[in-house]
């Protein structure tokens, strides 16, 4: 027998990735987060999502913290996931209320993103020039990184038709398949022109037929590089330079890439478009980092004694 709350999740899950174009991964969080309130619900005896209560979803919410342990930020992700589908049900006449308007997120810590200097982005880049077997690609990549402020989904996911060096620019699809253009630095663009001669001269004929930009060979054949496998290089040779490996990988870099244009004067809307976010409050985290602005901004106050 069909379960009918599954039967509406699984509709709710098809809204996501055909309308709203959501990423797998964010649709597989998505189904995780109401599976786990579907059954905490059933086991409550509550078998359809029209019974449901506010009540329910504060018990629910309560579940979480004191039984599951979870944090303040996996609480409010579920928070968002049950609140999408009760909007859902309600717009599509499926409840005739929705109990999760009265939901809130619970308060999240606000923490300032790490970012490196130019010191240990330099050190690292030199320890890759001189100890990766493959420096070429690996250089290109943290460079990219550090010049584009790019994601590290987004970099798994580019393709060679994705540059375009002779306009300068680079196209990225970051979430929900958003699309954006980024212009390159004229170093980036020779460290790119270089790393595409040494594609070619890798791959060969395959160039034709394969279109990732970054690649990994094995015995099995040629395959797109994975997060798994960029991860690798910051571990290895972050030891090998000498650096915190919890404050070395790729987001750190792309905090590094939007924390030096905020505090050379890049506004915050522009700032926002670079790194492909959708509200400028999840810009504004750049605008506590930069001690020397407030430094700059203490020495203007006049002596008073």
């Amino acid at each position: 027998m069909v379960n009918p709350m599954h039967q509406d999740m699984k509709e709710f899950l098809t809204y996501l990735k055909v309308e709203k174009n959501l990423a797998p991964r964010t649709i597989i969080e998505y189904e995780n987060d109401l599976l786990l309130l579907s059954q905490f619900l059933q086991d409550r005896q509550i078998i359809s999502w029209d019974q449901v209560t506010y009540r329910d979803l504060r018990h629910f919410l309560q579940y979480l913290e004191e039984e599951r342990h979870n944090s303040a930020t996996a609480r409010a992700r579920k928070v968002s996931s049950m609140k999408g589908l009760f909007s859902f049900l309600h717009q599509e006449g499926d409840i005739q209320q929705d109990p999760s308007i009265r939901v809130r997120k619970p308060k999240l810590e606000k923490k300032l993103p790490v970012f490196l200097s130019q010191e240990d982005c330099q050190r690292f880049i030199q320890v890759l020039q001189e100890h990766s077997l493959h420096n070429r690609r690996d250089v290109t990549i943290v460079l990219l990184f550090l010049y584009t402020g790019i994601r590290l989904t987004e970099l798994t996911q580019l393709d060679i038709h994705h540059l375009d060096l002779s306009y300068l620019t680079l196209r990225v699809y970051g979430k929900g398949r958003k699309e954006r253009i980024i212009p390159l630095l004229p170093q980036l663009v020779e460290c790119l022109t270089s790393y595409l001669t040494f594609r070619q001269e890798s791959l060969g004929h395959a160039t034709k037929t394969f279109s990732p930009l970054f690649f990994t060979i094995r015995k099995e054949g040629l395959f797109r590089i994975t997060k798994r496998t960029v991860h690798e290089i910051f571990v290895r040779y972050s030891q090998h330079a000498r650096l915190d490996r919890k404050h070395f990988s790729a987001h750190k870099l792309r905090h590094t890439f939007a924390t030096l244009l905020y505090s050379k004067g890049v506004n915050l809307i522009e700032l926002k478009d670079l790194l492909g976010h959708t509200n400028i409050s999840t810009t504004e985290i750049y605008t506590h980092t930069s001690t020397q602005k407030l430094k700059d901004a203490v020495m203007k106050m006049p002596s008073l004694a």
